[in-house]
């Protein structure tokens, strides 16, 4: 490998905690720190729940999307509201190897989902139209940006897409 391309895999590897608010509640994830990106131009079409957010990333990164909509459905076979003890047990055993996707379900699960993962975190709240980057030191979020569409974690070549955030978006630092 050459010294060129070592910090592209490392960056690529970094992962970052993204935390999406809808008004069904919250969800939180692990994903590459490169899906941040997909993810603010997945907002310009205006998602108004984790489902449509999904939705809308698809064709930015197709990888994410499947990701975490297998990842929820997963978790919504296995915990429940009415059970957030399995999820408490995993996260007390090792934060590292708890669920990459879940849903936030009390206090101690809205905790987990506030806690950076080593690319940082940022959250996405739908309702009120603000992404705010809690911690993010790694990409810088623009209004209006451009990007390489991935498929399957892969930058396609000669793919980019552009967004731009409606003005009723905000962007917190």
């Amino acid at each position: 490998m050459s010294v060129e391309t070592e910090p592209r895999a490392n960056f690529l590897s970094n992962r970052m905690r993204f935390t999406v608010i809808d008004a069904r509640g919250s969800v939180s994830f692990v994903a590459p720190v490169g899906s941040l990106k997909p993810l603010i131009a997945a907002c310009s079409h205006r998602p108004a729940s984790v489902g449509e957010l999904l939705r809308a990333v698809a064709p930015y990164d197709d990888q994410v999307a499947n990701d975490v909509a297998s990842g929820l459905a997963v978790f919504d076979e296995h915990i429940t509201p009415d059970t957030p003890e399995r999820l408490h047990r995993l996260l007390d055993e090792d934060p590292e190897s708890a669920p990459p996707v879940f849903r936030v379900l009390d206090e101690r699960t809205r905790e987990a989902s506030m806690k950076a993962a080593r690319g940082g975190l940022v959250l996405f709240n739908l309702k009120a139209r603000r992404i705010v980057q809690i911690h993010n030191n790694v990409l810088r979020v623009r209004r209006r940006d451009r990007g390489r569409v991935r498929s399957g974690g892969v930058p396609l070549d000669n793919q980019l897409y552009s967004y731009e955030l409606p003005a009723d978006w905000s962007l917190v630092p």
